[in-house]
């Protein structure tokens, strides 16, 4: 009986070793795997370390290229701008410089053509035309439009003398101071002038004492009287 105790303790403890060395085996295999899943964690981690350091570096040089491209750009077209600037203020001071010259020809055109025509208009009185003057510097200096205004100033007494003249002697005609004379046909009305002085030579003066027509007295100013009746 004591045989037979003593084989069952073994037999216990052959199990109970056998138990052990099983769970030894399976802690070995279990401490085996989490060492390799820590080395690959390891490994994932030094990988997204350098992966992250690449593309912050592969970013940051994308950020320069756009950049410098980006300044190149703008200083290319800040180049154009100020080169078709240039050309255009270029451009207007000699629109500016064309019309200036332009307007400055035309004005001494129309001084000429009105001094020609007061020349004309004083040959055609009896009056000798103007000598040739000399320009000084205040004529030089003088505007355009000054010289252009005065020539119209004179122009406008000229024709408005020549009307007054031409007045003067349809009065003197319809007083009987000059003679009727008839005008043909082919020549139209107020188209001889007279120099005044030449006028004065030819036309006697004018008397002070009424002048009488016909049944009635002409006054001084070429007007009738009204006759009173006598007594």
């Amino acid at each position: 009986m004591a045989v037979l105790e003593g084989n069952d303790q073994l037999g216990q403890l052959w199990a109970l070793i056998q138990e052990l060395s099983e769970q030894l085996s399976q802690n070995r295999s279990i401490s085996v795997s989490l060492h390799g899943q820590t080395g690959n964690i390891k490994n994932q981690a030094v990988h997204s370390q350098t992966g992250f350091v690449l593309r912050r570096f592969n970013l940051d040089k994308t950020k320069g290229t756009f950049r410098n491209r980006a300044q190149d750009v703008q200083e290319r077209e800040l180049s154009l701008i100020r080169d078709y600037e240039t050309k255009l203020l270029a451009r207007q001071e000699e629109f500016v410089a064309q019309d200036l010259a332009t307007s400055n020809a035309v004005s001494e055109s129309l001084v000429r053509i009105s001094h020609h025509l007061r020349q004309f208009l004083r040959s055609l009185g009896g009056e000798d035309a103007d000598s040739p003057t000399t320009r000084t510097d205040d004529e030089d200096n003088r505007e355009p439009w000054t010289s252009v205004a005065a020539s119209d100033h004179a122009l406008e007494r000229e024709i408005e003398l020549a009307r007054l003249e031409k007045e003067n002697e349809e009065l003197k005609r319809m007083m009987g101071l000059l003679s009727a004379q008839p005008r043909s046909n082919s020549e139209p009305p107020y188209t001889r002038f007279e120099s005044p002085r030449l006028e004065q030579q030819r036309i006697p003066s004018i008397p002070k004492t009424g002048i009488t027509g016909a049944g009635q007295s002409v006054g001084p100013f070429g007007t009738y009287k009204r006759m009173r009746p006598p007594g």
